[in-house]
């Protein structure tokens, strides 16, 4: 895995020598791993690694069962190629979390998947890890915590794509995937979005990028979530998947893009997939 170090060096009458850490600046964009926050222990199996603080065991252990679960719902929905092996990091807190992940707030957010990219011309995705936010899944019911990791396994599987893709897709794929073997109501599954529709507050447009990191995330989730289970059961899974496949890359999708994928992929216009996606939310409410 890559990591990101910086150190002060001095010039000895014997050459180059490492004297401490960088300055202050720098160290606030070193990454942060685990083990800088104490004790670690671990536990495995065939394809998955937890690691975890003394004490978190049972959470650890409850974490590699529902992980060893998730290759073969991730697998159910995605056909790309992956390495189908993950890291699952267990700190202590949440500003621990935070720290590992260098983001200022979590206290919405229940895990995260993260990766790196190989730095030659192979763009190989590397050191594959979700981080969960201890203080939030301590007290997940197993259901919950399956969802939850067969999302970020979703997110590691679909990494190697780039992080062009529209968050529409990126977050809808991964919510449809944990989604789809639980055989839920679209009552339960996508409460947030229901209670938009019977409240009027529904505007029938789907969701942009800005939009999942609001107020209202709740409801984009939602909102991609069902775009990407109405695309499924109208066209087929195949055919979302080759919709995610449409924006492999890393440049960024403008409003003109997802127009001329959607027509690609499925025939219809933006402003016709959503209209006809609305439609069919309305009536699953």
């Amino acid at each position: 895995m890559l990591t990101r170090h910086s150190f002060t060096f001095v010039l000895l009458p014997v050459g180059w020598r490492i004297a401490g850490p960088g300055d202050s600046r720098l160290r606030a964009r070193d990454d942060v791993e685990i083990w800088d926050g104490g004790q670690v222990r671990t536990v495995r199996s065939a394809r998955t690694l937890v690691v975890y603080h003394p004490g978190d065991q049972d959470l650890a252990r409850r974490l590699l069962t529902v992980a060893d679960r998730a290759y073969v719902q991730v697998g159910d929905a995605w056909t790309g190629r992956w390495e189908r092996k993950a890291v699952i990091l267990v700190p202590r807190d949440q500003k621990e979390a935070q720290k590992l992940v260098g983001a200022r707030d979590l206290s919405r957010v229940a895990a995260l998947a993260s990766s790196s990219i190989e730095s030659d011309q192979t763009g190989r995705v590397l050191g594959n890890r979700i981080v969960v936010n201890t203080t939030n899944v301590a007290s997940y019911r197993p259901i919950d915590l399956q969802v939850l990791i067969t999302h970020e396994m979703t997110h590691v599987a679909t990494r190697t794509l780039g992080d062009g893709v529209p968050l529409l897709l990126v977050e809808g794929f991964a919510d449809w995937a944990a989604l789809q073997p639980l055989k839920y109501p679209f009552s339960v599954t996508r409460a947030a979005l229901v209670d938009q529709v019977r409240a009027g507050r529904f505007d029938g447009a789907l969701p942009g990028d800005r939009e999942f990191r609001g107020p209202q995330a709740g409801v984009a989730y939602d909102e991609g979530s069902a775009f990407c289970l109405w695309v499924a059961r109208t066209f087929g899974a195949a055919k979302l998947r080759a919709l995610y496949h449409e924006f492999a890359g890393s440049s960024p999708t403008s409003s003109a893009d997802l127009d001329r994928g959607l027509r690609h992929v499925l025939g219809l216009s933006r402003r016709t997939a959503e209209r006809r996606w609305a439609a069919w939310v309305r009536d699953q409410a």
